[in-house]
């Protein structure tokens, strides 16, 4: 096949100047430590918050920094899991509250309560909040029921992969 000198020569200057912008993009920005943070589905969280109470609200938003990596296990910084006691601290409700809260949270699929040998866990939905780049499988499974908002209420269980 023949390709016009002229054609490879300005392919070259292309890819050369579009290198270049590239460059100069990369220097625009910061890059971040991204394990630090928390990605929050805002879309699904905008159409959530119409649906919560106030103390709903308050739970939610505290739980916000202590989602586990990858895994959605609420947990301190140190790895011990969050329990109604540690809710009810970081969020300034009473422990009857926040006992009610989560029990509300866990109907509406915000919350899973699981247990391991030892402590009762909780997960947040990963529709709402997420850490790391990647997701537990197990998660699509405790929360299966959960009815996706953005997505005019399909069960995460229904949609397809």
């Amino acid at each position: 096949m023949h390709v016009k000198k002229n054609s490879i020569e300005s392919y070259k200057r292309n890819r050369k100047a579009i290198e270049q912008r590239k460059v100069n993009d990369i220097s625009k920005y910061m890059s971040w430590d991204l394990k630090h943070y928390s990605k929050v589905n805002t879309d699904e969280l905008r159409l959530l918050l119409l649906e919560l109470n106030k103390n709903e609200r308050i739970v939610l938003f505290s739980l916000l920094p202590y989602v586990g990596y990858d895994d959605c296990l609420l947990k301190y910084m140190n790895g011990k899991e969050l329990n109604i006691e540690g809710i009810s601290k970081i969020s300034g409700l009473s422990v009857s509250t926040v006992e009610k809260v989560v029990e509300s949270l866990r109907h509406k699929d915000i919350l899973y309560k699981g247990k391991n040998s030892r402590n009762v866990q909780y997960f947040i939905n990963p529709w709402i909040c997420s850490r790391g780049s990647k997701l537990s499988k197990v998660l699509k499974t405790m929360f299966q029921n959960y009815k996706i908002r953005m997505l005019d209420g399909i069960m995460w269980k229904d949609l397809k992969e």
